[in-house]
């Protein structure tokens, strides 16, 4: 079985990647989410990282205005759905996660006010004719189990100790503790020896740190720990 497995497109779909893959005969399509989230937001991204030292943390609207703001939410849906679209006109059936860029393309299960599902995107979703959605759940084909947990998780290289040792760091690892028992349960629904999982954040300890300068994560590793244990006890 041929499968593709790609994601991070960010709103963009590169002319030589298309040309590239629609050469090839491909079984199956395994996407690893991140369809949207453009580059456009990332300097409120590093605003984001940067209030964790200044202690001053503005909202999206605020941050870039109103008007801007209605304008980038316009073109990230757009840029997520250009890239959709393309990977579910090569038809071949189509498995996904989202990412943590795809804001209000997911429903996140493990708290409230982080991630909500918007109800123009799942209207948009029910048109593609290969797309399944794994961000929670587990797809069978032919003998093989495919695993999905995408979505938004809380990284805990993201916290200073001080920030650990508050009252709010309890909400973080009872976000975690809720996500980790969310793959204990999908594991259980696997069927086959054969396992794929699909994973939007990195493995601990697989290509998980930061390398990039200005960023206040810069060399720190921000893999999840439980997809380590996951993935080496099955």
């Amino acid at each position: 079985m041929k499968i593709l497995a790609i994601g991070d497109f960010h709103g963009k779909v590169p002319v030589k990647l298309r040309k590239a893959i629609e050469k090839e005969h491909l079984d199956l399509i395994i996407g690893l989410g991140d369809y949207a989230g453009i580059e456009d937001w990332r300097p409120y991204v590093l605003h984001c990282f940067a209030s964790k030292k200044t202690g001053v943390r503005k909202s999206p609207e605020e941050f870039f205005g109103k008007a801007k703001f209605r304008k980038l939410m316009k073109k990230d849906f757009n840029g997520g759905e250009k890239a959709l679209n393309f990977l579910d006109s090569l038809d071949v059936p189509f498995v996904s996660i989202f990412g943590n860029g795809d804001e209000e393309w997911f429903d996140y299960p493990f708290g409230e006010g982080i991630w909500e599902l918007n109800a123009g995107r799942v209207e948009y979703l029910k048109g593609l004719k290969n797309f399944k959605d794994i961000t929670y759940g587990v797809s069978n084909r032919r003998g093989v189990s495919i695993l999905g947990l995408g979505g938004y998780i809380d990284a805990k290289a993201n916290y200073s100790d001080e920030e650990k040792e508050s009252l709010g760091y309890l909400d973080v690892l009872a976000r975690l503790d809720a996500t980790r028992k969310k793959l204990d349960s999908l594991v259980r629904k696997l069927n086959h020896k054969n396992r794929i999982f699909v994973f939007h954040y990195s493995v601990k300890g697989v290509f998980d740190v930061v390398n990039e300068k200005g960023n206040i994560y810069n060399g720190l590793s921000v893999g999840v720990d439980f997809f380590r244990d996951v993935v080496l006890k099955e």
